[in-house]
């Protein structure tokens, strides 16, 4: 469980700091964590309106939703 939620947070906040650069702090924290869970469960979830298709060349975010969903794979 530990594991799971190290993990988590680590993805929440690399995806908050990369969000935060367009978007208000708030909204970005939200969004951080909400894609960090959506990504480690491996479930598809996104709310943004177009999915991540707006950051399809964005590497960073790419690396971290991809390692999240990786790991969160093997972590079961």
């Amino acid at each position: 469980l530990l594991f799971i939620f190290t993990i988590e947070l680590i993805g929440a906040i690399l995806l908050t700091m990369r969000f935060a650069l367009e978007m208000n702090f708030k909204k970005a924290l939200w969004f951080g964590i909400f894609h960090s869970i959506s990504a480690f469960n491996n479930s598809g979830f996104t709310i943004f309106e177009h999915g991540l298709i707006a950051y399809k060349h964005d590497i960073a975010i790419n690396l971290i939703i991809t390692s999240l969903i990786i790991i969160g794979g093997l972590g079961y």
